[in-house]
């Protein structure tokens, strides 16, 4: 269903130009140095993947869980990590993950410390890159699996209706909305953002709307792990620290994606860092509607 098989899609890749290209990964759960170091070693080997593979990566997204516990330990290790390994400087952009806040005191200190550490200002923001939007979505509260207010979910609207509808438009938010992505499927216990179904009705009016997600660490070599609807498209990430599957059980590795944004169309590549090798099951291709 995603990818091209006659001639004329041929054709259209060869005539459609690079615009760029970023990679987005999720889930790097750092602890510290003696605590979880196997962790760091895949942050190390994403970043060695940029390296070797993808080096006109033009910036990295982080959906979430950049630490295991929100801690300042955790953000200190992180920092020391990136500083180190982010040797082009490659500019990061963060989203807030519920271990930045489910494990401290209140939600404002949470992400007060995640706010001075990672220098985001704001939990939704937005930027755009070549024409093309890219919306950052977090929880605005501890509640539940998380929550989006009805605020936020106005200030996404708004910035949906100010969008180039012939550009893909990216959202990442950490947790998937349910019934959508490898992870967030029926009887798999991750059902995401309360106001999840809310905000894909909302989604639904628009188009060329991509969706990225990690939290449920589900590996890209599961079922599903895009689900394209209507005319948006929802993409699993997978995870950096470590990985599970379609039995709910731990899986060796980590995992991310590296995303090619062309005029017509959008391709999504997923990478094992520990392998160190392209995933074959995990290569997509969307067109965009123009």
């Amino acid at each position: 269903k995603y990818y091209f098989n006659i001639t004329s899609d041929i054709i259209k890749r060869k005539t459609s130009k690079l615009l760029f290209e970023f990679a987005a990964f999720s889930d790097f759960h750092i602890e510290s140095f003696t605590e979880k170091a196997e962790h760091i070693t895949h942050l190390k080997s994403a970043f060695k993947a940029i390296k070797n593979k993808e080096n006109n990566c033009k910036f990295i997204i982080s959906i979430g869980d950049q630490t295991n516990h929100g801690k300042q330990e955790n953000y200190d290790c992180l920092k020391k990590v990136i500083n180190a390994e982010n040797t082009a400087n490659i500019p990061i952009y963060f989203a807030l993950g519920n271990h930045e806040y489910i494990y401290n005191q209140t939600y404002d200190e949470s992400i007060n410390r995640y706010f001075n550490n990672l220098n985001v200002k704001e939990v939704y923001y937005s930027f755009v890159i070549n024409e093309c939007k890219f919306i950052m979505l977090g929880s605005d509260s501890i509640v539940g699996e998380g929550t989006i207010n009805d605020k936020h979910i106005n200030w996404l609207i708004n910035e949906l209706n100010n969008v180039n509808k012939s550009k893909p438009t990216f959202i990442f938010i950490h947790q998937p909305f349910y019934n959508t992505i490898s992870g967030s499927l029926k009887g798999q216990n991750w059902h995401g953002i309360d106001s999840g179904l809310k905000i894909k009705k909302i989604l639904d009016k628009y188009q060329n709307i991509f969706v990225l997600s990690g939290h449920t660490h589900w590996t890209l070599n599961s079922y599903r792990p895009i689900l394209k609807k209507k005319n948006v498209t929802y993409i699993n990430c997978a995870s950096v620290g470590y990985l599970w599957d379609d039995d709910d059980k731990f899986k060796e590795g980590s995992e991310g994606l590296f995303i090619k944004v062309y005029e017509n169309y959008v391709l999504i590549n997923g990478y094992e860092f520990t392998l160190n090798k392209w995933i074959s099951a995990a290569k997509f291709l969307i067109y965009l509607k123009k």
